[in-house]
């Protein structure tokens, strides 16, 4: 990545030497898989899908069926790998909140300088309610298991 100068270009080495270059700012939402991803009380799938299982992308049981993009006519089978457990879980904040931070220290770069916000088409497919626009970030991912 270079930086424009007044007469030329800066790599992205030097800009970081000279101060103009931060680390990146990784924002992980984690709301998909904490909250919408699950098939509701009611059995349903999550709002604005036609079946029960075509909303639901997370697996709870086995044998239940879940929307996958990659999956014959987007429904995939779950087995008793694919349950999405508390320690599951935990592996997975630990390994990804480790690689932002890497990301972090590892990756110099100018700074985004307005919000990143969530378009809402996205917002509607995770069914977000929570933050979709970020001033402190480079970077945002939505989460999904």
């Amino acid at each position: 990545q270079d930086y424009a100068t007044s007469g030329g270009f800066l790599s992205a080495a030097a800009a970081a030497e000279l101060g103009i270059a931060e680390g990146m700012r990784v924002k992980l939402v984690w709301e998909p898989v904490e909250s919408s991803d699950r098939v509701g009380e009611d059995g349903e799938g999550r709002q604005g899908f036609d079946n029960q299982f075509e909303g639901v992308l997370q697996c709870d049981t086995a044998g239940q069926q879940i929307w996958n993009l990659l999956a014959p006519d987007n429904v995939a089978t779950c087995e008793e790998a694919d349950i999405v457990t508390a320690g599951k879980m935990e592996i997975m904040t630990t390994r990804t909140d480790y690689a932002a931070d890497f990301f972090n220290r590892a990756l110099k770069i100018k700074p985004v300088q307005d919000s990143i916000n969530i378009h809402s088409a996205i917002v509607d497919l995770f069914q977000l309610t929570g933050d979709t626009s970020f001033d402190d970030a480079d970077l945002v991912v939505i989460m999904t298991a």
